[in-house]
């Protein structure tokens, strides 16, 4: 407290000591002593510099992909644990196998439809040199060659559906393609016959196809005379056997069938049938075959020139050539026609040409109706190539030359 002297009343003035006297303060916090003006009706803003928000956007940046990576990192751990069990857990398995059964006709392995299929016998014709060359034989599954009048040879080929495009030129009946179409229980297709062979049909019980009676299903090409000109479309022999109702499963009892024998890379054994010459009767007649070690088969050739088919121009290469030696004789048929006459009933010579190789051995017919078997020399089946087996049916004494 001050005590003040007054000049005029000589009073003693006595000072209320203030706040800011009695504690004095430093001045950092010391109250102001003007109040703050009233706040100001309008809000207030903040204001933050250039610099304050580029820090805040990168740090921003740095937590976001912070973020990212420990996301990628716990996803890619994740799928890596779970993938690999399931993969371990795949099991590969292979595709079924195709179900498949050999053909009666030519012991390939086709699908059970297909061996199932009927079989048709065809009488085509080889003269010199109006047949030739003929149509479908490469497709058949079995054709037998055999001497016909005047030297000439003819063939029956079976075929198994489907059948090839064309088949031809087709020709007249004998007695013994009869009895081997007989043998095989399939339809026999002809264009007429001797008079002999027709009165055998009955009879044997043969399945009859006569072209000449069922000329709507055949037809003449005008490439050729006739009759060498008699000619069916594969189409229309299906269906012609169809409507006849000889669209059956084959019955026959195939022959014994085996594997190709391939020649051995280390120790390769020559082939000791590599070329076989079957002379019938003349030179346009000779029947030639030689043998194809890569593909194990025969080409065949036929008066000195590659034996085709029209059906493509392709080589007729068999895998098996089969020599028959039969007696042959040329009789009078009751309609004093002259006809070759086998002797198809009884044993004989035969020998079996397989992978450049021949086996010696007997061919075996017990009765009409019977199968023609060929066994060896120790009496045991001669199994046959898988393909196409060509029979050729010789005269006893004729030549026939391999090595």
């Amino acid at each position: 407290m001050d005590i003040k002297n007054s000049k005029k009343t000589n009073k003693i003035t006595v000072e209320k000591p203030t706040l800011a006297s009695t504690h004095k303060q430093p001045p950092e916090l010391a109250i102001p002593t003007n109040p703050p003006s009233a706040p100001s009706s309008k809000k207030r803003r903040f204001h933050l510099s250039r610099r304050t928000w580029i820090i805040i956007g990168a740090s921003s940046c740095a937590v976001l992909i912070i973020v990212l990576v420990v996301v990628l990192f716990l996803t890619r751990h994740h799928f890596t644990k779970a993938v690999v069990p399931v993969v371990q857990k795949v099991k590969v398995t292979a595709p079924p196998k195709p179900i498949l059964a050999p053909s009666p006709l030519t012991g390939l392995e086709v699908s059970p439809a297909v061996a199932a299929n009927p079989v048709t016998a065809v009488i085509q014709e080889n003269l010199y040199p109006n047949a030739r060359p003929q149509s479908g034989l490469s497709s058949a599954g079995v054709v037998y060659e055999a001497l016909v009048e005047g030297g000439i040879t003819r063939y029956e080929a079976f075929y198994q559906e489907p059948f090839p495009a064309d088949i031809g030129p087709v020709r007249s009946l004998r007695t013994f393609f009869a009895y081997w179409g007989r043998e095989y229980n399939v339809p026999v297709v002809h264009a007429g016959g001797n008079i002999d062979a027709i009165n055998l049909i009955t009879p044997l019980g043969m399945k009859n196809i006569d072209g000449l009676a069922n000329g709507s299903y055949f037809r003449r090409i005008t490439t050729r005379a006739a009759p060498h000109n008699f000619y069916i479309y594969g189409p229309s022999l299906q269906k012609l056997v169809s409507d006849k109702g000889f669209a059956t499963a084959p019955d026959f009892t195939a022959w014994p069938r085996k594997s190709d024998t391939k020649p051995s890379k280390t120790a390769p054994v020559a082939p000791t049938a590599a070329t076989i010459t079957v002379n019938f009767s003349g030179f346009d007649y000779q029947a030639k075959f030689t043998y194809n070690a890569t593909t194990d088969n025969y080409t065949r050739y036929l008066a000195g020139v590659l034996d085709t088919d029209a059906n493509g121009n392709t080589p007729i290469q068999p895998k098996n050539v089969v020599v028959m030696y039969e007696p042959f004789s040329l009789k009078l048929t009751t309609g004093n026609e002259e006809t070759p006459v086998l002797g198809l009933i009884g044993t004989g010579k035969v020998q079996v040409f397989e992978d450049g190789n021949v086996t010696q051995g007997t061919w075996t017919k017990s009765s009409n109706t019977a199968r023609t078997t060929f066994t060896d020399a120790a009496g045991k089946p001669i199994a046959l190539n898988r393909g196409q087996t060509w029979v050729c049916v010789v005269p006893v004494g004729n030549s026939v030359v391999y090595q």
